[in-house]
């Protein structure tokens, strides 16, 4: 059963609607470029690329402080904002350019199937590498949803203390942080302790946390090095430079040698050939099936509140809330009872059946609003059918 991830709520939903995936190969070819040549950032107004670049990681270091990311983490972490499988997911990031990287000006899906595949080449019995390859930057969907690629993208680094010289654009980026003006962020450790573990560390917000957080909420498959790999990637001050080295614990540093290995496949990936992405899918389904399986709780959060909504309009009369039960029931009798996706099942049921009967001595109404309902109903089957 596919997994969900990360998808605002919205007002119109249609099941026969699908997303069109881009052939990569007809667009871009990756150019062939040495080691040296990556992560090449530079003042040169006239690229613009590097422009693009510059501009992102200013107002990143202008704004990531220690209350933008407590916001964005109480914000995202309500894992109210999906309703779509990892496979659509990664679909969706055909559109996604990340504004922060020099290397490619290609779309996301693009990379994430070139870094499968290539730990996929490099690693074969490590099954859980290729998935961690694949979905490692699905967090960058919250671009497609509100946020400012300046929170989604880029390098990471920690708040609440010093930033470290080997950050992108360091010199010339942080003057209008509020943190780096504050003596109580502004010291080496700042509110932090000696190697107190980048668990207790926290990192400006970004795709890595968000995913990393996904996966722990909904109790994924994936082995602690996965986690790792995804939470810490865009970390480049610490993994490639080996900064902050006086936060990290005994357990960082024994992952350290797996963010490493990720990461060249992660980066030299980049220039690689454009993958047969509809080739590979199934293969990726089948990993996603066993490491991210059931139903995510961002999307019990949207169907609950999808509910409730119909309620506060008025458009949950009998006849739609029966056709909605019946079909709450048909998904519970297809999970063995006490299972996980069975119970979820059965407690949407609950939610549902006080709101029957109090909806049920309503008088009928009129035929215009008969088709809204209908149009509703329409919406909870396609998110049923999502599952």
């Amino acid at each position: 059963m596919a997994a969900t991830l990360v998808q605002s709520p919205s007002i119109h939903f249609d099941s026969t609607e699908s997303i069109k995936m881009l052939d990569p190969s007809e667009l871009y070819r990756p150019e062939i470029k040495k080691m040296e040549d990556f992560r090449q950032y530079s003042e040169d107004k006239d690229d613009p690329i590097q422009l693009r670049v510059r501009e992102t990681y200013l107002k990143m270091h202008t704004s990531q402080t220690v209350d933008f990311v407590k916001s964005k983490i109480n914000e995202w972490t309500k894992f109210d904002k999906a309703n779509m499988t990892v496979m659509k997911a990664l679909e969706t990031l055909n559109c996604l350019v990340d504004e922060s990287d020099p290397d490619v000006d290609i779309p996301n899906i693009v990379h994430a199937f070139q870094t499968a595949e290539r730990i996929r080449e490099a690693h074969p019995d490590l099954d859980w590498f290729h998935l961690t390859g694949l979905i490692h930057d699905l967090g960058k969907i919250m671009a497609l949803h509100g946020e400012p690629q300046w929170a989604v993208v880029g390098d990471t680094f920690p708040v609440g203390c010093a930033f470290a010289d080997s950050i992108v654009y360091r010199n010339t980026s942080f003057d209008d942080n509020p943190d780096l003006h504050n003596p109580k962020f502004n010291t080496k450790f700042g509110i932090y302790s000696e190697h107190c573990g980048l668990e207790n560390v926290m990192m400006s917000w970004g795709h890595d946390e968000y995913m990393y957080r996904v996966l722990k909420h909904n109790k994924s498959k994936l082995p602690e090095e996965a986690l790792y790999m995804i939470r810490f990637h865009s970390f480049y001050p610490w993994h490639l430079n080996g900064d902050y080295s006086y936060l990290t614990d005994n357990k960082d540093n024994d992952m350290l040698k797996w963010v490493k290995e990720f990461n060249k496949f992660d980066l030299y990936s980049k220039s690689h050939e454009v993958p047969d992405i509809e080739t590979l899918m199934p293969y990726y389904q089948s990993l996603i099936d066993k490491y991210v399986p059931g139903v995510l709780e961002c999307l019990k959060n949207l169907l609950f509140s999808t509910v409730k909504t119909l309620y506060k309009i008025q458009l949950g009369n009998r006849f739609l809330i029966m056709n909605i039960m019946k079909r709450v029931e048909e998904e519970m009798g297809r999970f063995p009872e006490g299972s996980k996706n069975h119970n979820f099942f059965k407690q949407l049921l609950k939610n549902l059946e006080p709101n029957f009967l109090r909806e049920s001595v309503r008088k009928e109404l009129n035929e215009s609003h008969a088709n809204l309902s209908g149009s509703i109903h329409k919406t909870l089957r396609f998110l049923l059918q999502s599952l």
